[in-house]
C-alpha cells in the first residue's frame, strides 16, 4: 500500500463506497525517510494508546493545523459532523442487535499500513485457532483508517485521532464466524442489553471486544455443543473485566476501552452484570418476556441448555475441560515467548476462574477450595509458583 488520504464516508458504507476529499498523504513516523520528508506525520508515541497524532509535513499549508509546543499538528475539529437522525424502525428481534438510528459523516485517514501497536495481534497464541495465520494475512489486508475522535480522558483532545479497525473487525465477523457463534454472541448482548438498560458504557463495540476476545480461546466446536457455557463465559469474562477496570482494545492490546469509567460507574455495571451471572435462566426468561420470545425455539434452546448447565457438575465439567485448559495453554505459550505479563494475567485469570466456581450441591463444599496459587501454577505450566513468578520479574533475587 502507497501514502494514502483523507478521505469521507458515512458510517453505514462498506470500504469499496470510499470517497475522495482531500490532498494530505500520510505516512508513520518511522517511514519517514522514505518519503522524503513529505505527507502528513502519523505520531503515535507522543498520544494515548490507540491513538496519534497527525503532524504537519514538510512544505505544506497551515490550513487545518494547530500549532502545539512550536509544531503543527492536524486538527480533528474539521473533519466531523453532527450526526443527522434518521427514520429507522425499531425491531426487537434478538438477531438486529446492530441497528443504527443515526448516521454519522466523518473524514477518516487510510493509514498506509496498520500501526505497529498491532503487531502483537497478528503474531499472537490463540488456543482456538481462530482466526487461523490464513485468516490472519487475510485480515491485516483490510484497512486500519484514523478517525476525529479523541481519548475522552486525552490531554490533547483538538489534535488526537483515533486508530479505528472497524473495516477488519466486520471482514473477521461477517463470513468468518459460524452461526452458532453469532447466535451466542446475540443472546449475549440481549442480556446485557436488558438487564443493564443498554448503558451506553457496554456498547455493542465493547460487547464485541469480549466476544472476539473469547473466539480465540473456546474451541469452534463448544460454541455447537454447549452455546449456554459460552454465553456464561461471555458473561463472566465480562464481569472479570469489569471488576479489574480493563478491557484491552481487540488489535491494540495496549488501549484499554474502558479506562475512563470511574470507580461507581464500574461499581453499578458490576452490579447489573453479576445478576446475570448469578441467575442466568431467570435473566434469559425476563429478557425473552420484554422481547415476546417465550415460544420461539431460540428462546427454548439457550433455556434447556442453562437448565443442563444449572447440575454444578456440568458447570465444573465444561470449566475444568474447555476454558481453564485454554488459559493454561496461553500462559505456557507466553512462557516460551517471553511474554511474561501475558503469561502472568492468564494463569491469575484461569486460577481466579476455578475459585469462583459454585459449591457442590451435595453439600461437601467447593471441590477446589484447597488449591492454591501456587499449585494451580505447577498444574497448569509444569512451574513452581516462585519460578513462574520469577520468569515474569515479579519476585527480587
Amino acid at each position: 500500500m502507497g501514502n494514502e488520504s483523507l478521505n469521507t464516508i458515512k458510517a453505514t458504507n462498506l470500504p469499496n463506497l470510499y470517497q475522495q476529499r482531500g490532498t494530505f498523504p500520510l505516512v508513520f513516523k518511522e517511514n519517514l525517510t522514505k518519503s522524503n520528508g513529505g505527507g502528513v506525520i502519523i505520531d503515535s508515541e507522543n498520544s494515548t494508546p490507540g491513538y496519534a497524532l497527525l503532524k504537519q509535513g514538510i512544505n505544506q499549508s497551515k490550513k487545518y493545523f494547530k500549532k502545539v509546543d512550536g509544531s503543527y499538528y492536524l486538527s480533528n475539529l474539521h473533519f466531523s459532523t453532527e450526526p443527522k437522525k434518521m427514520n429507522i424502525p425499531h425491531s426487537k428481534s434478538p438477531f438486529l442487535p446492530f441497528q443504527k438510528l443515526a448516521s454519522y459523516k466523518w473524514y477518516y485517514g487510510k493509514c498506509p499500513r496498520w500501526p505497529k501497536e498491532a503487531n502483537e495481534w497478528v503474531s499472537r497464541e490463540r488456543p482456538s485457532g481462530w482466526p487461523d495465520i490464513t485468516l490472519v494475512k487475510k485480515t491485516i489486508k483490510v484497512p486500519c483508517v484514523l478517525t476525529p475522535i479523541c481519548h475522552l480522558h486525552s490531554t490533547k483532545p483538538d489534535i488526537e485521532w483515533m486508530f479505528d479497525f472497524s473495516f477488519p473487525e466486520k471482514f473477521l465477523l461477517k463470513d468468518n464466524v459460524s452461526k452458532d457463534k453469532k447466535y451466542c454472541f446475540h443472546v449475549f448482548k440481549l442480556l446485557i442489553d436488558y438487564h443493564t438498560g443498554r448503558r451506553k458504557e457496554l456498547s455493542t463495540f465493547v460487547l464485541k471486544t469480549i466476544f472476539l476476545y473469547t473466539l480465540e480461546v473456546i474451541p469452534s466446536q463448544q460454541w455447537e455443543v454447549c452455546p449456554s457455557a459460552c454465553v456464561l463465559y461471555l458473561i463472566e469474562t465480562l464481569l472479570l473485566s469489569l471488576k479489574e477496570g480493563k478491557i484491552p482494545h481487540y488489535f491494540i492490546p495496549e488501549n484499554n476501552i474502558i479506562s475512563h469509567l470511574d470507580g461507581s460507574v464500574l461499581y453499578k455495571l458490576i452490579e447489573k452484570v453479576n445478576v446475570v451471572r448469578e441467575f442466568p435462566i431467570m435473566s434469559v426468561i425476563l429478557m425473552a418476556e420484554s422481547h415476546g420470545l417465550m415460544t420461539t425455539y431460540a428462546t427454548d434452546q439457550i433455556i434447556d441448555d442453562l437448565n443442563h448447565l444449572s447440575d454444578h457438575n456440568n458447570i465444573h465439567d465444561s470449566m475444568l475441560n474447555t476454558f481453564i485448559p485454554a488459559y493454561s495453554k496461553i500462559a505456557v505459550t507466553s512462557l516460551s515467548l517471553m511474554k511474561f505479563r501475558q503469561a502472568v494475567a492468564a494463569v491469575t485469570t484461569g486460577y481466579r476462574m476455578l475459585q469462583e466456581l459454585p459449591c457442590c450441591s451435595d453439600g461437601s463444599g467447593h471441590p477446589y477450595g484447597d488449591i492454591t496459587l501456587e499449585g494451580f501454577i505447577k498444574e497448569a505450566t509444569g512451574h513452581s509458583g516462585l519460578q513462574f513468578f520469577k520468569f515474569g520479574g515479579f519476585v527480587s533475587l
